[in-house]
C-alpha cells in the first residue's frame, strides 16, 4: 500500500479521521497547557560520635549506622515500601515518578533492581510542589521528621547526648529547581504518534468497509 492509497483513505473514512485527529488536538492542548514543579533534594547523612580515636566522623561508616538508616526510613514512611521505580534506579527522583505534591524519602540502594544493596548511612530525601515555597516546606518538613525519629529512638534507648548519632543535610543550603518534563520532546511525538494511529485507524476502517462490500455482492 503506498502513500497515495493511504492518504486516500483518510479522506474516505473521514469521520474516522476526524476523530483521530480531534483526540491528537486534546492531547496537545495538555501538553500545552500543563505547568512544571518545583523539586528540591538533600542526602541526610548520619554521622556516628566523633571520638579521639575516629574525629572525623564523615569519614567513619559502620554496618549499625546504615542499620539506623533503615530502621529510620521505614519508620518516617510507616512501613510503607519504596516505589518500584525508586528501587529499580537511584536516578529516578519523585519528579518521574508522577508526584506533583509531596515529599518521599529513601534509604539509596545502590543493588539496582534484583538485588539490594545499602552501603551508605544516607537518606535521600526529595520533595516537590506547584510553589518553591511549598517544596520548601515539604522538605523542611521530611527533614525534621527524620531529625525527630533518630533522636527520639536514641532518648528512649537511653544513650547519652555525647554518644549520639548525628545527622547533617548536604548540600546545606536547598536548592529549588523547576522541572516541565520533555515538552520539546513530547509535542512532536504526539503528533507523529496520533497521526500514525490516525491513519492506520482509517486504513483499516476502509478495507473492512471494502471486504463487506465484496462479500454483500457476492
Amino acid at each position: 500500500m503506498t502513500v497515495g492509497d493511504v492518504l486516500a483513505a483518510c479522506v474516505r473514512r473521514w469521520p474516522v479521521t476526524l476523530f483521530g485527529l480531534a483526540l491528537v488536538g486534546v492531547v496537545l492542548t495538555f501538553l500545552l497547557r500543563a505547568t512544571g514543579v518545583y523539586w528540591t533534594q538533600a542526602d541526610v547523612v548520619f554521622l556516628s560520635p566523633a571520638s579521639d580515636r575516629f574525629p572525623n566522623a564523615l569519614r567513619t561508616t559502620s554496618q549499625s549506622l546504615i542499620a539506623m538508616a533503615g530502621v529510620t526510613e521505614r519508620e518516617v514512611n510507616r512501613q510503607s515500601p519504596a516505589p518500584a521505580t525508586a528501587a529499580a534506579s537511584a536516578s529516578v527522583t519523585i519528579v518521574d515518578e508522577g508526584v506533583r505534591d509531596g515529599a518521599r524519602i529513601r534509604l539509596p540502594n545502590s543493588g539496582g533492581q534484583w538485588a539490594n544493596n545499602f552501603d551508605r548511612p544516607v537518606l535521600d530525601v526529595q520533595a516537590v510542589g506547584p510553589t518553591p515555597e511549598r517544596a520548601a516546606a515539604l522538605f523542611d518538613a521530611a527533614v525534621e521528621r527524620v531529625r525527630s525519629s533518630v533522636y527520639l529512638r536514641q532518648r528512649a534507648l537511653g544513650v547519652e547526648d555525647v554518644n549520639m548519632i548525628h545527622l547533617t543535610v548536604a548540600p546545606s543550603a536547598t536548592n529549588i529547581f523547576y522541572a516541565d518534563g520533555e515538552r520539546k520532546r513530547a509535542i512532536p511525538v504526539a503528533v507523529l504518534l496520533g497521526a500514525g494511529l490516525t491513519m492506520a485507524a482509517a486504513t483499516l476502517a476502509d478495507q473492512w468497509a471494502v471486504r463487506r462490500r465484496r462479500a454483500s455482492s457476492e
